[in-house]
């Protein structure tokens, strides 16, 4: 089993591959400077260096019938809101929305059959029972199929692409420390030492932080003009 951390050398966070590795989505990549990076599957559009990247939008899974099951199983059947493929949800998670036993635990998706009303399995046994008039709300892997951050983001910030990434290539984007990030000054001129949020303006870029409900990146280290790329010390994680 691959450990949670890859401790890497310089260079490494360059590095894509057209087809996975032994290494999970969402693993972590820590440099010995600090610098974060999470493991990622881009989506069905290049990735630009400099450019802020986000979890695709999730589609609505929420109080999805499930089956009523004893404690201690490890495959549900679940009726999603659409047909899914197979292993659409692969490293997702998986909830009890509506519950009497009402513990809310989450469990981690090992995979999905194809269809609809399909099996699920998890990585671990349930530790409550499923009881009747139950549902449950899914979510995928945010570090699968990510995308450039629209403007004024519609899901999940992961960080900064580091390198220009293919359709569909596996990659690392970085979450933590020091990294070139396009400035958008239109909306919020940057500031050395203050702190940066996602653009609510121009996708994938950032802006000075202002009195709004942006994403907050992390701070400015190095200020630039409009359409160039500043220095931001990323705090994601």
């Amino acid at each position: 089993m691959p450990f949670n951390v890859i401790h890497g050398t310089e260079g490494d966070q360059f590095v894509t591959y057209t087809t996975q590795p032994q290494i999970v989505l969402g693993q972590s990549l820590v440099l010995d400077d600090g610098r974060r990076f999470r493991f990622c599957l881009n989506g069905a559009v290049a990735l630009v260096a400099g450019f802020l990247v986000q979890s695709p939008v999730p589609a609505n899974q929420t109080g999805r019938a499930v089956g009523t099951y004893a404690a201690g199983v490890s495959q549900l059947s679940i009726t999603f809101g659409a047909a899914v493929t197979l292993n659409q949800y692969e490293g997702g998670f998986v909830w009890m929305d509506v519950n009497a036993n009402s513990l809310a635990s989450t469990y981690k998706i090992k995979g999905n059959a194809a269809g609809t009303t399909v099996n699920v399995d998890l990585w671990t046994p349930t530790i409550e029972a499923i009881l009747a008039a139950s549902t449950v709300s899914l979510v995928q892997s945010p570090y699968r199929s990510v995308i450039v951050a629209a403007a004024s983001p519609s899901a999940m910030i992961i960080g900064v692409a580091p390198i220009a990434v293919a359709a569909a290539a596996y990659c690392w984007v970085q979450t933590h420390g020091p990294a070139a990030v396009m400035n958008d000054t239109a909306t919020v001129d940057a500031a050395i030492g203050k702190m940066l949020e996602a653009s609510p303006d121009r996708a994938g870029e950032v802006a000075g932080a202002a009195a709004g409900d942006e994403v907050r990146i992390g701070q400015c280290i190095q200020d630039e003009g409009d359409a160039e790329f500043l220095g931001a010390f990323l705090t994601l994680e």
